[in-house]
């Protein structure tokens, strides 16, 4: 969605239509279309308000960097929908390989930082889920239990389109399916959780000192995942 181009704003009046359970916004008498054509449908009565004002606040361009709401719609409906099964096995090869599995070996500070953060969602996988997780401190690639993919598995399947696009997204961000899980679900706080994935960068930094670039960074990605969590909050209430 990122290349979507602002365009010059033709209508005056942005009203919502519902229909069997879905909204659909109208600009003047004209149903909103994704980018590529089909009809904007949502489920969510607050997700779609939030995407009403959003349309309601452009001037006379319309800015898509002002619209995070409707652009992750935009990726639902041209994205995910189409491609709901490819969606599910990234989902899983995120989860096979997941972040928080794979520690380090020294120095003992960094070791025990990862292991009291990381260890607490991984217990929470575990007394919740039953899920269990191998982790190693070698190189070499883990082959995580049949047992456990396949609970995550029928996790994904209670998820509708739109719940599986923002855990997409939060798990590109953390660069750990479980730790996306873990928010998505309300179990753990969007900032907290996004140090935890930034361990090993801010261990890098107090031992070598700030990098002005690396900041930004992670700045930039915060307010993505502030972005994210927005959006599922507006599924949840």
């Amino acid at each position: 969605m990122e290349l979507l181009k602002n365009i010059k704003r033709n209508y005056k009046n942005v009203s919502i239509k519902l229909e069997k359970g879905l909204s659909s916004i109208f600009l003047d008498d004209t149903i909103l279309n994704t980018p590529n054509g089909f009809k904007v449908e949502i489920p969510y009565k607050n997700l779609t308000n939030e995407i009403k004002q959003e349309w309601l606040k452009q001037g006379d361009t319309i800015n898509f960097k002002s619209m995070p709401n409707t652009k992750l719609v935009f990726s639902v409906i041209d994205y995910v929908m189409p491609e709901l099964e490819n969606v599910k096995k990234d989902l899983i090869n995120w989860a096979s390989n997941d972040l928080l599995c794979y520690r380090v070996g020294s120095p003992s500070d960094l070791v025990m930082i990862q292991e009291k953060s990381w260890g607490r969602y991984l217990n929470w996988l575990s007394k919740e889920y039953k899920v269990n997780m191998i982790c190693t401190d070698q190189l070499s690639h883990i082959v995580q239990p049949k047992e456990s993919i396949d609970k995550f598995n029928n996790v994904l399947n209670q998820y509708d389109e739109f719940f599986l696009l923002g855990l997409l997204e939060l798990v590109r961000v953390y660069k750990s399916f479980i730790i996306g899980f873990g928010v998505i679900t309300g179990n753990f706080d969007y900032k907290c959780a996004f140090n935890d994935s930034q361990l090993d960068e801010v261990w890098q930094r107090k031992k070598w000192g700030d990098d002005v670039e690396a900041l930004e960074e992670s700045k930039d990605l915060l307010n993505r995942v502030r972005v994210i969590n927005n959006y599922v909050d507006l599924l949840c209430n």
